[in-house]
């Protein structure tokens, strides 16, 4: 019985190592490829640069379940997906920290919950849509739309 209980504890005690647990990976990326960010709740910085590779650095949300980084012919997927969803995870724990670093010309499309974003140096077309967080966007060279239900651009 004691080694059941103990198995039982270790189990609980290691399973949020996961969640919060820092990103740091990158992948080849088309020149004039997509890239699609989804974050539940956080802060987001999206930059451009001149490599042909998307990077992707900081931490996931406290109660991330699964981080997806994937490629599909000349579109990238970034999202950090929370197990319990948006309600629970706004009341619970810290969410994602991300900086993503993408090729100038690509676009960016994200769709956020209760996330800040920051992005700058995209000639790409760039869609932001956010429930709850603010927007900021410099250095914009393609066409960009940006909403915001409740924050500020």
């Amino acid at each position: 019985m004691n080694r059941l209980i103990y198995t039982l504890l270790g189990l609980i005690v290691t399973m949020p190592v996961l969640a919060g647990e820092n990103v740091n990976k990158t992948m080849d990326a088309d020149p004039d490829g997509d890239v699609v960010i989804e974050v539940v709740r956080g802060d987001l910085t999206v930059a451009g640069w001149d490599r042909n590779v998307v990077s992707v650095e900081g931490t996931r949300d406290d109660d991330s379940s699964n981080f997806v980084f994937e490629r599909h012919g000349k579109v990238i997927t970034i999202k950090d997906e929370v197990e319990h969803g948006f309600f629970h995870s706004t009341l619970l724990g810290k969410g994602a920290s991300l900086k993503v670093m993408v090729p100038h010309a690509n676009g960016v499309k994200a769709s956020l919950i209760s996330v800040d974003a920051k992005l700058h140096d995209i000639d790409g077309p760039v869609r932001v849509d956010t429930v709850s967080g603010d927007i900021i966007a410099m250095n914009l060279g393609g066409d960009a739309q940006l909403d915001t239900v409740s924050g500020d651009i």
